[in-house]
């Protein structure tokens, strides 16, 4: 079994709400219906990137790289 961990970089509150419900869901079904091996989905990010200037959040997101495999970036 593996773990498959992600981060966001939302625009505000409102966008957190809904999409910290609607991501995790999403994943699971993607892995269930079409991935090659079974992987649990945490319910929550690993990582929540700033809302910066480009240059502040890249910064960010690079030096956090290990510890997510997926950004969602709104």
């Amino acid at each position: 079994m593996t773990w498959l961990s992600w981060a966001v970089l939302y625009e505000g509150d409102s966008d957190a709400s809904y999409f910290d419900v609607l991501l995790p869901r999403l994943m699971t079904e993607i892995v269930f219906t079409r991935g090659t091996r079974h992987s649990d989905v945490p319910l929550f990010p690993s990582v929540r990137i700033r809302r910066d200037e480009v240059e502040v959040a890249a910064r960010e997101i690079c030096e956090a790289r290990e510890a997510f495999h997926l950004i969602f970036v709104h």
